[in-house]
């Protein structure tokens, strides 16, 4: 018995070591770590800078944030041109959604030369258009999304009142409209825009969204909810970036949700 329980420990030692092995393997395998490669960032001057997003160069906390703050200034820019933000989606002559506000916002976060590859008069599930949903840019992939994905990381708010409200348009079978400054009187820094959406499976150029009336709360499956215990973030009208708690009142998000409710000072 003595001779056996000598052979055992060192057995039961090299076991461990190898469990620990394991462990740490999987921890570092590229859907546990963001193994993206740079990608391009528009500053505030208008010009077009690399922003590492790998997984030693950022935190999660880091890389979401950036990707907000980029989504953010491309939709500001995208106000400039078009005295408007983008649509929630594109329609085609018969009111027919056909692709999102991300496809509109390419050449605003430096990928003119993808949005050219896709075809604006087809649905995005078109075979055209399949090889540009292949091709998600990295601002859209968030910082555990595994090469291949193409659902993005990030949704807009959808719902009636919202940034991206064309709840009427949808019933019409009419084009949408872009949300104009001027109709936010909450006020920019009180009005959520973009969120992160953990739990939700959209393909990045399908024209869907987050519907506040099904997803009113924060960690709901298919709504805003985040990789991180200890929020979710968005980014607001004036593209600020602010982590909401996960325990958030209903209320108090509706008011963040809403440009035109008469909830100011909440924030």
């Amino acid at each position: 018995m003595f001779t056996q329980h000598r052979v055992l420990k060192p057995l039961t030692a090299l076991l461990l070591l190898l469990a620990v092995a394991l462990m740490l393997s999987a921890l570092f395998t590229p859907s546990a770590v963001a193994m993206a490669k740079p990608s391009r960032m528009l500053n505030l001057s208008g010009q077009t800078q690399r922003v590492d997003h790998s997984g030693t160069a950022l935190n999660v906390r880091q890389r979401l944030t950036a990707d907000l703050v980029q989504i953010g200034l491309a939709l500001q820019t995208y106000h400039d041109v078009h005295g408007t933000f983008p649509p929630a989606y594109v329609v085609d002559a018969t009111g027919r959604p056909l692709f999102s506000w991300r496809v509109l916002l390419l050449p605003y976060l430096g990928e003119q030369a993808l949005f050219n590859q896709f075809d604006t008069s087809k649905p995005w599930y078109d075979r055209d258009n399949l090889a540009v949903l292949q091709q998600m840019p990295e601002v859209f992939r968030g910082p555990l999304a595994p090469r291949r994905s193409i659902f993005t990381h990030y949704a807009g708010v959808a719902g009636p009142g919202t940034f991206f409200d064309c709840v009427q348009a949808r019933i019409d079978g009419t084009a949408c409209a872009g949300t104009r400054l001027a109709a936010i009187t909450d006020g920019t820094s009180n009005t959520v825009a973009v969120g992160e959406v953990a739990q939700a499976l959209i393909p990045w150029t399908m024209p869907e969204d987050v519907d506040i009336r099904t997803h009113p709360t924060l960690g709901m499956h298919g709504g805003f909810s985040g990789v991180l215990k200890d929020g979710v973030p968005f980014v607001f009208a004036d593209g600020s970036v602010q982590f909401l708690s996960t325990s958030t009142p209903a209320n108090v998000l509706h008011a963040f949700f809403t440009i035109n409710g008469n909830e100011v000072g909440v924030r």
